[in-house]
């Protein structure tokens, strides 16, 4: 079901949607229900296709290793609150993930 992810995410794109909309919803289908089935892991993996890093969209490169996830709320807590825009409309959770009896398949 990873490979069927992989295989299927381009076609998930603007152009596809502009002038093969069936195309586009019966592939969002589809994806949308491997989401659901997969384990999180297994589709994150499955969908940034981290076996072939060449095509890949999210890489290990100097800046992400330079990042602190452990920074990231309250970074985005901080851009939230100078934006009026942004502190109108979006509400930030943060969940640690560590604390989930089965972290590789968190409840829906």
């Amino acid at each position: 079901m990873a490979a069927v992810v992989t295989a299927l995410k381009a076609y998930l794109s603007d152009e596809t949607e502009e002038n093969d909309f069936e195309r586009f919803e019966d592939c969002y289908k589809v994806i949308w229900h491997c989401a659901q089935t997969l384990p999180y892991p297994e589709f994150y993996k499955a969908w940034h296709d981290e076996e072939n890093p060449e095509t890949s969209t999210v890489g290990s490169t100097p800046f992400t290793q330079s990042l602190n996830l452990a920074e990231l709320p309250s970074l985005l807590a901080a851009e939230i609150r100078n934006n009026s825009q942004l502190l109108n409309s979006i509400h930030l959770f943060c969940i640690d993930g560590s604390k989930f009896i089965d972290a590789g398949n968190p409840a829906l």
